[in-house]
C-alpha cells in the first residue's frame, strides 16, 4: 500500500517497495506527474503512521 501523507512542509509519498530491487516504487515526484492515478487511494489518520515509524525506530534501536 502506498501512504500520501500532507503534513505543513507539504505532501510525501511512502512506498514500501522503494528501495527494493526490480519492484516498482513511487516517490513524492509521482504526486505531480500523475502517476499515482493508478494507485488506489487509502486515508490515513497521520498519527497512527507517526506511531508506525516510532515502533520501527524502538525495533532498529534494539
Amino acid at each position: 500500500m502506498v501512504v500520501v501523507v500532507l503534513d505543513d512542509e507539504g505532501y510525501s509519498v511512502i512506498d514500501p517497495n522503494e528501495g527494493r530491487e526490480g519492484v516498482q516504487a513511487y516517490t513524492s515526484d509521482a504526486l505531480p506527474s500523475g502517476d499515482l492515478a493508478r494507485c488506489e487511494v487509502t486515508y490515513l489518520n497521520p498519527s497512527l503512521l507517526d506511531e508506525m515509524r516510532l515502533t520501527e525506530k524502538r525495533t532498529e534501536a534494539a
